[in-house]
């Protein structure tokens, strides 16, 4: 069996399949080759290196794509009501799933998959596709990094929030009316 018809074979066994390097390799071969039958009649056609550098990313972010997908549908959600159950906009939402890095939040994302039930899955798709990962900020490296700082900016937080108002001082305000006529 040559190489791509084991990784059809595997895709259609499970379509969320974590690929490793040589499947994303025998992936990008044959799109490749697709790519240029594609734009042959054409004088100029898309940058290869451009293409080949996109298309490694939505191929390596395919799978993660598909599990948060399975994982919505066993749920019974759709993409509103999945980001609206975990309070996060469904723009934000949609961005996790197709993998727009631009509009990525990574504290988000990981509330998403922790959500749909999925994280320890998101973290061996993480070790698979350690470069995207990181540059994703999904990668439990980088997680960690950021679960330090959002604990550092919660202290300042709790340190500006325990200032003492004048209540906290024992100054009342005055008391309120209660709209009723004495």
């Amino acid at each position: 069996m040559n190489d791509e018809a084991r990784l059809v074979r595997k895709l259609n066994r499970d379509p969320a399949a974590i690929l490793t390097d040589q499947d994303v390799a025998v992936f990008i071969a044959s799109a490749m080759q697709m790519s240029k039958a594609l734009f042959a009649p054409m004088k100029r056609e898309p940058s290869a290196s451009y293409l080949g550098d996109r298309l490694e990313d939505v191929i390596r972010w395919g799978p993660l794509a598909m599990r948060c997908q399975q994982a919505r549908e066993k749920a019974g959600l759709d993409l509103k009501a999945a980001a609206k159950a975990v309070g996060i906009p469904r723009y934000r939402a949609d961005a996790i799933e197709r993998g727009y890095l631009g509009s990525f939040r990574p504290d988000l994302a990981w509330r998403y998959f922790e959500s749909l039930g999925i994280s320890d899955w998101v973290r061996r798709w993480s070790r698979a596709n350690r470069e995207l990962a990181t540059r994703a900020r999904i990668s439990p490296a980088s997680r960690k990094k950021g679960l330090e700082s959002a604990s550092a900016e919660a202290g300042n937080l709790t340190t500006r929030s325990t200032r003492r108002t004048p209540a906290s001082r024992g100054l009342q305000g005055k008391p309120r009316a209660t709209g009723r006529a004495r």
